[in-house]
């Protein structure tokens, strides 16, 4: 065998091929891996920022595009798709829910059903009591055992109390779909929505008023109320009842430019979710039913009526040196000036009896007359049921030291 001599390189030994070749393979890897990496995380910032650019997206969809028409529409968005009720909701001017109705069953027995089924009315009554504690034991078994073919036990039963006296088993024992109205807002629009009977019909307020109109529409039932004046009112009225130890307070707030109720309060008031008996002094509205003199605003009407009726001017004056006898009544001033005074004088000190005197000037019939073509004598405009107002001829009669401001005003 021939020999061949060596052509390394002084120095060289062989180890060092072998080393090299792993520290080429070594960075090769490190460098993929490096890379794989960092494809990787691109890969991943991009699939994050396309998520989230979705949920930005399908944000503004249902917070700005989708909810513009309905708010435009006054469409509440309150009831389950599909699921159609016997009532329409009723919103405020914003689209704010202030009633509305839920599904709900009632608990009903068929004494022959039972008979026919050998029940032990005694148990059974015991039985349901336990899950319905507000009813009798004694009252109950005897509806069950009674003659008639239908008896209702328990109306707007929760879904936790159908499914337990269902799972009694006992015969004879059926519900009955129903709703049950809601009031999100409890009392405080008791006076101005009114509230529903036990079978669902309006028997106050707005759902009195549109009983057809809620019954007949699927559409929300808007109101020219607004929820946020409506707040504020009754939290004023409130307050002035507490410090003053009033027996009631009523307030109103109106758009001067369209005549829209923006708020109607009456306290003492009611929660419609658990209504009071009928003879509770808070069923009264005392904004529409009751009648309440005008008090010194009536002076303008009376001064209006004199001025327009041209026997009167602003220089004219009369006599409040004494208080006036009118109709078996004295008419005084409280501020007395115990002088003849001008037209603008008598609104200026808000002499009674200077008022009154213009009023007798110009003629009962005069002023009536004008009373009823500026709107006074007809009924107001308002969509809750039973809105009061009468004539008297001496507002605040009852005393000889009445504060009359005409002879005869708009109460």
């Amino acid at each position: 065998m021939r020999l061949f001599p060596s052509r390394r390189r002084p120095g060289f030994h062989a180890g060092d091929d072998l080393q090299a070749g792993i520290a080429v393979r070594l960075d090769g890897v490190r460098s993929e891996a490096l890379e794989t990496g960092r494809s990787r995380l691109i890969a991943t910032a991009f699939a994050f920022v396309a998520i989230f650019g979705v949920i930005v997206v399908r944000l503004v969809d249902v917070s700005v595009l989708d909810q513009q028409p309905a708010r435009q529409s006054g469409q509440a968005k309150a009831r389950t798709d599909g699921l159609e009720m016997e009532r329409a909701d009723i919103t405020d001017r914003n689209g704010v829910l202030l009633a509305s109705s839920l599904p709900t069953v009632s608990l009903f027995a068929r004494p022959d059903d039972i008979r026919a089924a050998r029940v032990d009315v005694e148990q059974a009554a015991a039985r349901l009591c336990e899950i319905l504690p507000e009813l009798d034991v004694a009252e109950t078994a005897a509806a069950l055992s009674s003659s008639r073919q239908f008896v209702y036990l328990r109306r707007n039963l929760t879904p936790r109390q159908h499914q337990d006296v269902n799972a009694l088993g006992i015969p004879g024992l059926q519900f009955e779909k129903g709703e049950s109205r809601i009031y999100p807002h409890g009392s405080l629009l008791a006076h101005v929505v009114g509230m529903t009977d036990i079978d669902n019909s309006g028997i106050a307020g707005i759902e009195k008023r549109f009983e057809t109109t809620l019954r007949e529409s699927r559409e929300p039932l808007m109101l020219s109320i607004d929820i946020r004046a409506q707040t504020i009112v009754r939290d004023e009225l409130a307050r002035a009842v507490a410090e003053f130890r009033a027996i009631g307070a009523t307030g109103m707030v109106m758009d001067a430019r369209s005549g829209e109720l923006l708020a109607m309060v009456s306290l003492p008031d009611f929660d419609p979710n658990d209504p009071p008996p009928g003879t509770d002094p808070a069923l009264f509205n005392r904004a529409t039913k009751g009648a309440y003199e005008m008090g010194s605003t009536f002076k303008l009407f009376n001064t209006a009526v004199a001025l327009d009726s041209g026997r009167i001017n602003v220089t004219s004056s009369f006599d409040a040196t004494k208080p006036l006898v009118f109709a078996g009544h004295v008419i005084h001033d409280d501020h007395a000036q115990n002088r003849w005074m001008s037209v603008p004088e008598i609104l200026i000190h808000s002499s009674n009896i200077g008022s009154a005197r213009m009023a007798l000037e110009v003629g009962t019939e005069a002023q009536r007359a004008f009373m009823a073509r500026i709107g006074m004598l007809a009924p107001r405009r308002l969509n809750c049921p039973r809105s009061a107002r009468r004539w008297s001829p001496i507002p605040g009669a009852r005393s000889t030291r009445s504060r009359s401001r005409s002879a005869m005003a708009c109460r």
